[in-house]
């Protein structure tokens, strides 16, 4: 009886074994050729000059109570994302430099005291406002800046960029008019404006 047991199992064993063997399923294969993966890129230029985000500004002979100081003292760029990636564009004041030049009897008579000749010893900075204010419809502004600081003005949120997109953005300005204002006579300002391009 076992030796009966031990053949049918040895012939189920052979059978499953052939009918594996001459089964056949249809496969078919496809290759994905030629597949890329390309970064995006953000890219600002200003003034169509590529990899310069910086813009130095300078303040001469300005005088008070005039908002909106006229075409002498407004600056203006044009921004340009040539990215493939939309962004947020922000901005920040470095490298602040307030000139003494030379200290006035008005200024002295103000109490001015800051007659050297480093570049901070003048008070101009202290005196002028700033206002970015795109040069198209809807004319939007970003906040006022005073005083003209680091501090102040350190990545302060602007405008969107669309990939591709440009605008032009004027720098607005003007001296406060105050009671001190004397203690400014002579002086200058300068600065750069560093413009960056952030993801959104």
């Amino acid at each position: 009886m076992r030796k009966i047991l031990t053949s049918l199992v040895m012939i189920a064993v052979v059978a499953s074994t052939a009918v594996g063997a001459t089964q056949a399923y249809f496969v078919d294969t496809e290759t994905s050729a030629a597949n890329t993966f390309a970064a995006g890129s953000l890219n600002l230029n200003v003034d169509g000059n590529e990899g310069v985000a910086v813009a130095h500004v300078t303040f001469n002979n300005v005088v008070p109570a005039v908002q909106w100081l006229g075409a002498e003292y407004d600056h203006q760029w044009v921004l340009n994302n040539t990215g493939s990636l939309p962004g947020n564009l922000s901005y920040s004041i470095k490298n602040i430099k307030n000139y003494e030049n030379v200290c006035l009897t008005p200024e002295t008579v103000m109490g001015d005291v800051t007659c050297l000749s480093g570049n901070d010893q003048g008070e101009l900075g202290n005196q002028i406002k700033l206002l970015f204010q795109l040069n198209q419809a809807p004319y939007g502004y970003n906040q006022e800046v005073y005083p003209v600081s680091a501090v102040t003005f350190t990545n302060v949120p602007a405008y969107h960029l669309n990939a591709g997109e440009s605008k032009a953005v004027f720098l607005r300005s003007w001296l406060i008019n105050a009671a001190n204002n004397n203690l400014v006579q002579g002086d200058s300002l300068e600065f750069d404006i560093e413009f960056t391009l952030s993801q959104e």
